[in-house]
């Protein structure tokens, strides 16, 4: 019987959730709008989204 390691398993979630975000915002843009003080208007674009 294998031990199971809950770490090694968080690790590899995340390295494969950080590789699927790499690749889905690649080519995406932010444009600020406006900026004033506490106010900020941000657009995103993310051409590879639906």
């Amino acid at each position: 019987m294998s031990e199971f390691d809950p770490y090694e398993e968080l690790e590899k979630q995340k390295a494969e959730a950080e590789a699927r975000f790499a690749s889905e915002a690649d080519g995406a843009r932010m444009t600020v709008m406006q900026d004033q003080g506490m106010y900020r208007h941000l657009r995103f674009d993310f051409p590879r989204a639906s």
